[in-house]
C-alpha cells in the first residue's frame, strides 16, 4: 500500500524554507514549548546583537494537535493559520513534524511566498490532510465465502481529472481488504475498483468527503457468463453465448509488449442493465461528467494466466452483443460506443456502434474491458434526507436514482447531516432508494425540468431486507408474493392486492408493482418482525411467454449479502405459473438464513391460499 502526494516532507531546514524574522510581536496559539521556555528578546538588548530568532509556520487543515520540533524545542500547535515559533537559536534550523491527529497526515509543502499578518515574508506551509480507512470483505456471489486474490484499488482524481492511485491491497484467504491512510484533500472525486481474473470488473464512486473516516463495507463481484481458450497467433471467430468476437491473429500483447505464448483465455458476459443497472461498472457517466443511458453492453476481457492482456498498436477486434431487452424496438440504429476506463472511472467515447442484424450491436474494440452503447441526457437534482429508524441523520449512505422508462442510474452520498442531492433524468420517472450496508424503501419520483425537493426522508436500517424482481418484455406482468408469520399463528401475504402489512410495529411493503413489463417489483422488510419462515414466490400473471424464457431475475439483499436467482426451468406440461424462489428462516434472535428452493409449485401458493 502507498500514498502519493508530491512536494511534501516531514522535515525541512528552516534556513532554506523560512526567512529568519526579527521579533514580530502579537500573540500565538501554540502551546508552551518543552525547551527552556525562556523569553529572551530576539534583539538581546536595545540596539544589541540578536540572541534568538522567530520563524513562522502556516498551518492548513489541522484538526487536533500537532507536535513540531525545532532548535531543541517541541511546539504543540492546535490551530490553523500563521503560527510564530519564538526563542529559537540563531542560524539554520531543522524543523521536523512529530505526532499529528489520528486520521490525518501532516506534511511540509514547498516554500511559498505569502503575506503574513506577522510580516511579509517567505514562510513554509504545513498541510494536514484527512485520511480515510476502508475495510471489509470481498465475497463470492450469493455467499459469505471469501474471494481471495481480488485486487482492491482506490484512485483519486485531481481538479484536472488526473488519476492518482492512492492505495491498493490484494485480498488474502480471509477475504479481508484493508485500505488505510487514504488521502482525501485535493481530489475532486474518488473511485474504488475490484479486479480478479475470474470475475467481472467492479468499480464504484466513493465519497470524496466522507463524514466517517473509518468505513466497513463488503463487496461482491459477479462471475463472467462464458469463457474460451484460443491461440493468439491465429485468426479467431469466437461465439460465447450471445457475444461474438472476431479477432485477427497477433492482436494481443502482454503488458511488457510481447506476443503471448501459449493459450489465451477470453471471458465474456452480455451485460443487460435492463434487469440490473448495477451490472455495469462506474456511475453511468462519461468523461464530460454527462449522464448516460445504456442500450446494451458486454464485458470482453483477455487473459494469459492471471495477467490481463492489452491490444497491439493499431490492432482491434470486432465484437457483437445483444441490444438491451428494454431498448429493443427503440434502440438507435447507430450510436456512440464507449469503453469503461478503470483508471479514470469514466466511460470513454470510442467510435460508433451500429445494429448488426436485428438484435445485436457491432463495434470495434481495441482494449480488454467492458464495452457499451450509450447516449447522454440532461438531468435535474433530487434533494432530500436520510434518517434511521429513530429519526437520526444517516451519513455516508449511497443514494441511487434508477430509470423506470430508460436504462441508467446515478449516485450520490449523504453528507454529515444526512442530506443528499442526486441527479436524475429530466421529464422522466425514476426509482429512488438508498443502498450501502443499509437499505430503504424504493420510491417512484417524477421529474420535470426543475429540481425536486422531497419533504419526507428515506428511512434506512442495517437489518433491512429487499427483494427485487425484474423480467423481460414478455410476459407483461410477473408478480411478487411474500408470506411470513403474522404474529398471531398465521401468515401475512404481501402481493399486488395487499401491498403492506404491520407485524409487531414493523411494516412490510410492496414498494413498486409493475404491470407493463420489465419491473422492478420491490418488497422491503425494514427488519424481520418475528421468528419463523418467510417464503417468496414469483407468479406469471399475464403474457404469452413464460418466466424462464423472459428471463426472470430475483435479487435478494439481506445481512450485507446479495443473492441473485433466476427462474431456471420452463414450466413443462403442468401449466403451473408459480415459482418458489427461496425461503428465509429467521431464528429467535431474528437472524436470517436463506434457503434456495428454485422449483415450480401449485398455483395456490401464488393465489393467497398458502398457509
Amino acid at each position: 500500500m502507498f500514498i502519493s502526494k508530491l512536494g511534501m516532507l516531514r522535515s525541512v531546514a528552516f534556513g532554506g524554507f523560512f526567512a529568519l524574522l526579527a521579533a514580530c510581536g502579537g500573540s500565538s496559539d501554540i502551546g508552551t514549548s518543552s525547551g527552556d521556555g525562556s523569553s529572551t528578546s530576539s534583539s538581546g538588548a536595545p540596539g544589541g546583537t540578536p540572541t534568538s530568532q522567530q520563524v513562522v509556520v502556516l498551518m492548513r487543515g489541522l484538526r487536533g494537535e500537532l507536535q513540531l520540533s525545532a532548535g531543541g524545542q517541541t511546539f504543540s500547535i492546535n490551530t490553523n493559520g500563521y503560527v510564530p515559533l519564538r526563542n529559537l537559536p540563531l542560524g539554520e534550523l531543522t524543523g521536523a513534524i512529530g505526532s499529528f491527529p489520528d486520521q490525518q497526515q501532516c506534511l511540509f509543502t514547498e516554500t511559498q511566498t505569502l503575506t503574513s499578518p506577522l510580516d511579509s515574508e517567505t514562510v513554509a506551509v504545513i498541510e494536514c490532510d484527512d485520511l480515510l480507512t476502508l475495510t471489509g470483505k470481498i465475497l463470492q456471489p450469493g455467499t459469505e465465502t471469501p474471494l481471495p486474490g481480488a485486487v482492491v484499488t482506490v484512485r483519486g482524481y485531481t481538479a484536472s481529472a488526473e488519476p492518482v492511485t492512492l492505495v491498493s491491497d490484494t485480498v488474502g484467504d480471509d477475504g479481508i481488504y484493508l485500505l488505510d491512510d487514504i488521502l482525501l484533500i485535493g481530489f475532486s472525486r474518488m473511485t474504488l475498483t475490484i479486479e480478479h481474473p475470474d470475475y467481472e470488473l467492479f468499480s464504484l464512486p466513493i465519497s470524496d468527503s466522507p463524514s466517517e473516516l473509518y468505513q466497513d463495507k463488503n463487496y461482491t463481484p459477479t462471475e463472467p457468463a462464458n469463457s474460451a481458450t484460443f491461440s493468439p497467433t491465429e485468426d479467431q471467430a469466437l461465439t460465447l453465448g450471445t457475444v461474438e468476437i472476431d479477432l485477427p491473429s497477433n492482436s494481443l500483447r502482454t503488458k511488457s509488449g510481447e506476443i503471448p505464448t501459449g493459450m489465451v483465455t477470453v471471458r465474456t458476459s452480455p451485460l443487460d442493465a435492463s434487469f440490473a443497472p448495477e451490472l455495469l461498472p462506474g456511475a453511468y457517466l462519461n468523461s464530460e461528467d454527462e449522464a448516460l443511458e445504456s442500450f446494451g453492453a458486454a464485458s470482453v476481457r483477455f487473459f494469459l494466466g492471471d495477467e490481463e492482456l492489452v491490444f497491439a498498436e493499431n490492432a482491434a477486434a470486432t465484437i457483437r452483443f445483444p441490444i438491451a431487452v428494454r431498448a429493443q424496438g427503440s434502440a438507435p440504429a447507430s450510436e456512440q460506443a464507449y469503453y469503461f476506463d478503470r483508471e479514470s472511472g469514466y466511460w470513454v467515447a470510442a467510435g460508433m456502434a451500429a445494429i448488426s442484424g436485428t438484435a445485436d450491436y457491432e463495434l470495434t474494440a481495441d482494449r480488454s474491458t467492458v464495452w457499451g452503447v450509450f447516449s447522454s441526457y440532461p438531468t435535474v437534482n433530487i434533494k432530500g434526507c436520510v434518517r434511521d429508524m429513530n429519526g437520526n441523520p444517516v451519513k455516508d449512505t449511497l443514494i441511487i436514482t434508477q430509470g423506470q422508462s430508460y436504462i441508467g442510474r446515478l449516485l450520490d452520498y449523504t453528507d454529515k447531516y444526512g442530506t443528499y442531492s442526486v441527479r436524475a433524468r429530466t421529464n422522466s420517472t425514476v426509482f429512488l432508494y438508498a443502498r450501502s450496508d443499509v437499505a430503504s424503501q424504493t420510491f417512484s419520483v417524477t421529474t420535470e425540468t426543475a429540481d425536486v425537493i422531497r419533504s419526507s426522508c428515506l428511512v434506512v436500517d442495517p437489518n433491512t431486507t429487499t427483494i427485487t424482481l425484474t423480467w423481460g418484455e414478455n410476459p407483461a406482468d410477473i408478480d411478487s408474493h411474500l408470506y411470513g408469520p403474522n404474529g398471531s399463528g398465521g401468515n401475512f401475504h404481501i402481493y399486488y392486492a395487499a401491498k403492506q402489512t404491520t407485524v409487531n410495529n414493523t411494516t412490510v411493503y410492496l414498494d413498486v408493482d409493475d404491470v407493463t413489463s420489465y419491473g422492478p417489483e420491490v418488497i422491503t422488510i425494514p427488519r424481520f418482525p418475528s421468528a419463523g419462515t418467510y417464503r417468496f414466490y414469483t407468479h406469471l400473471f399475464s403474457g404469452s411467454s413464460n418466466m424462464f424464457a423472459s428471463p426472470t431475475r430475483i435479487a435478494l439483499f439481506t445481512g450485507r449479502v446479495e443473492y441473485v436467482y433466476f427462474v431456471t426451468e420452463a414450466p413443462g406440461t403442468t401449466g403451473t405459473r408459480c415459482w418458489h424462489v427461496f425461503d428465509i428462516e429467521v431464528d429467535d434472535a431474528l437472524t436470517p438464513t436463506v434457503v434456495e428452493q428454485s422449483k415450480y409449485v401449485s398455483d395456490t401458493f401464488c393465489s393467497g391460499n398458502a398457509n
